[in-house]
């Protein structure tokens, strides 16, 4: 889900599913779009239930090329 939203909007980082039931991204690209990414985050996909996100901003480093799913 987050992985071909990302992708269609040119965002770069990755998601990881985490052992505890939450996921954490780490996303970089135009604000606008990071913006984007993060409503359709705050949506989930149909199976999921989003409690709540925490966003912490941080100036752009360019650090990824592509955007990818991470293990455990």
């Amino acid at each position: 889900y987050t992985q071909d939203i990302a992708q269609s909007l040119g965002i770069n980082g990755w998601v990881k599913n985490c052992w505890d039931g939450k996921v954490e991204v780490l996303m970089e690209g135009e604000e606008d779009k990071v913006k984007e990414l993060i409503d359709c985050c705050y949506r989930g996909p149909r199976s999921a239930v989003v409690e709540k996100i925490d966003i912490k901003w941080e100036k752009y480093r360019g650090e990824f090329n592509s955007f990818s799913i991470r293990g455990w």
